[in-house]
């Protein structure tokens, strides 16, 4: 009999918020313990819907013709085939089940799930969601099970009766992911209890993770903004119960599951038409994985650039309408020092280093020659790999391109704001001061280099009476401010 599949699905959840949060996740943490874990993943996108799509799919284009998300009308191409028809037609029972009642359910909306499989499950209560989980995975045994399951509650936007008794915002964000971390927690003792967990294959991925407006305040927004790898950069495993638990270092996409799912479930799947679709990651490797905030064919609105990423093993290159980043995400998870700041660009893409003016020995040993040549070898790749990725979705959708993408944007640098140098701030009194003092020194240094022959010492001393006098009422206006404080 084929295993059963349980796909877990962790709502705003990235590998920084996996470290900050360790003590309210400690059941995902030991399934990731017991599983092969992706140290590599990156979602493919940094908004649900498209995340979601993507996995299901298996590739990043399906909704791509989308000018906005509020046409009813919209629905995915079907490009790629979903991965639970895939199951449905090899026999599974195939099942979303989540928690709690979304506003607007997308995913049946823009049939990201097909509509000829049994609908979503959308559960009020916790104990209804428990109750219809260890239903799902007790029931109909000669048939292998596939169930999606989707915990909303770590979402900013849910401020249901579980978040009720936090202390504020930022509590609230922690009662999130303990309330998923119970889910999690009922699956496992369900499999346990009926005794599945042999004939299980258990997968996990982060959406996208969060941000507090490190970058930009995008309108409040805290995903699907730019992708930057805090946001992108998230957990990924998969729990075979006859693997041995293992950590991958490859580059893994999103839209890689898809296949590699199947092939662990022994099934067959034909390769779509298009250029960028997932692969199995246990036969092929990835040099450089993409992802995106917003659609291609998209609206632009004035809170979200769109923006697309390239990321190799070292480095991750942005670009929005502003322009690009270039970031060596190893060293900075958070992408706050765009390397590019330190490089000309020109119209055929090639840069020039400039060190601005950091003269410091830090800078000089951090940035030597070595670094520089390496920056611009895999910035070159990643411009290049980059750039045909977008103008392939260009192209993909070009009867819709009201709103593509401007490819001059690959011409420029983004702007940072940045103090190249820190203004001295100093008090009238004081910047006078050094200002007299200055003027002093110069004519002093004038005269002996030019009129020490011509003109006798006395004259000097007449010509430079002025400022003697000036600094000493200065002196004297001193001590009497510090007399008076005395005083008082």
């Amino acid at each position: 009999m084929k295993k059963n599949l349980i796909v877990l699905h962790l709502e705003s959840l990235s590998n920084f918020l996996l470290d900050i949060y360790q003590d309210e996740l400690r059941s995902l943490r030991e399934i990731m313990a017991k599983s092969i874990r992706f140290r590599n993943f990156f979602t493919s996108a940094t908004s649900s819907d498209m995340a979601d799509c993507d996995f299901f799919y298996g590739n990043s284009f399906e909704m791509d013709h989308f000018s906005t998300f509020d046409d009813i009308e919209n629905k995915v191409t079907g490009r790629g085939k979903n991965l639970f028809t895939i199951l449905d037609e090899a026999g599974y029972r195939t099942r979303v089940v989540g928690h709690p009642v979304p506003w607007m359910d997308d995913l049946t909306k823009f049939h990201i799930w097909p509509p000829d499989l049994e609908p979503i499950k959308w559960c009020q209560s916790e104990e209804g969601f428990f109750e219809t989980i260890s239903s799902d995975l007790g029931k109909d045994a000669d048939r292998p099970l596939a169930l999606f399951i989707w915990d909303l509650r770590s979402h900013h936007y849910h401020r249901g009766p579980h978040k009720q008794n936090a202390c504020n915002g930022f509590g609230a964000i922690r009662v999130g992911y303990s309330h998923i971390d119970r889910t999690i927690n009922h699956i496992w003792r369900t499999l346990e209890k009926n005794n599945l967990l042999d004939d299980t294959l258990i997968v996990g991925f982060g959406d996208h993770g969060d941000e507090l407006w490190c970058h930009s305040l995008n309108g409040g927004f805290c995903h699907a903004i730019e992708p930057y790898t805090s946001i992108i950069s998230t957990p990924a495993f998969i729990y075979e119960p006859e693997g041995d638990p293992r950590d991958i270092d490859d580059l893994v996409s999103l839209i890689d599951l898809r296949n590699t799912i199947t092939k662990l479930l022994g099934l067959t799947v034909a390769d779509d038409d298009l250029e960028a679709s997932g692969i199995n990651v246990f036969e092929k490797k990835n040099e450089i994985v993409y992802s995106r905030n917003l659609l291609a064919n998209q609206r632009p609105n004035k809170w979200l650039l769109k923006s697309y990423a390239a990321t190799n093993k070292d480095y991750h290159l942005v670009v929005s309408e502003l322009g690009l980043e270039l970031f060596a995400y190893r060293v900075d998870p958070g992408n706050h020092n765009n390397l590019l700041s330190f490089f000309d660009i020109d119209s055929s893409g090639d840069i020039t280093f400039s060190n601005r003016g950091a003269f410091h020995i830090h800078f000089r040993r951090i940035m030597s020659d070595v670094q520089v040549e390496d920056i611009k070898r895999h910035f070159q790749v990643l411009y290049e790999a980059l750039r045909r990725n977008v103008e392939y979705r260009n192209r993909l959708f070009s009867d819709k391109g009201n709103f593509r993408f401007d490819m001059r944007n690959f011409q420029k640098v983004r702007s940072r704001k940045y103090y190249w140098k820190y203004p001295r701030c100093i008090s009238w009194r004081r910047a006078k001061y050094i200002l007299m003092k200055d003027v002093e020194r110069q004519i002093r240094q004038t005269f002996r280099q030019t009129f020490r022959q011509t003109f006798p010492v006395r004259v000097l001393r007449k010509m430079l009476r002025p400022i003697r006098e000036w600094e000493k009422g200065r002196k004297s206006r001193c001590s009497d401010i510090g007399q008076k404080k005395l005083k008082v």
